[in-house]
């Protein structure tokens, strides 16, 4: 985590709360860290799901693996999977 931490102070230099920013998020993840080793999933995670036509989106607010992608395309090869879907950002990931 030490790493993780220079990293995000050094990216985030430039700005004046950097230091107290990256304490705080550094303080979260030590409290939920060894849980999220041992359960590394979500429950009851929202979904979103479209089709148009022939084409089916599913749409979730946190970053979708590749893997988890491409497993859902074997069974429905014609979709496309959305990450930060959530109103906060939009990130297309096309499997085509």
């Amino acid at each position: 985590m030490d790493k993780e931490l220079e990293a995000a102070l050094e990216a985030n230099k430039q700005f004046p709360n950097a230091k107290s920013v990256t304490n705080i998020w550094r303080k979260k993840v030590e409290k939920t860290y060894d849980h999220y080793l041992s359960h590394p999933w979500m429950d009851n995670v929202p979904l979103k799901a479209l089709r148009i036509g022939e084409m089916k989106i599913i749409a979730w607010l946190g970053e979708p693996f590749c893997s988890h992608g491409l497993k859902l395309q074997e069974k429905w090869p014609d979709l496309m999977t959305i990450g930060y879907s959530n109103g906060r950002g939009l990130c297309l990931f096309l499997f085509s």
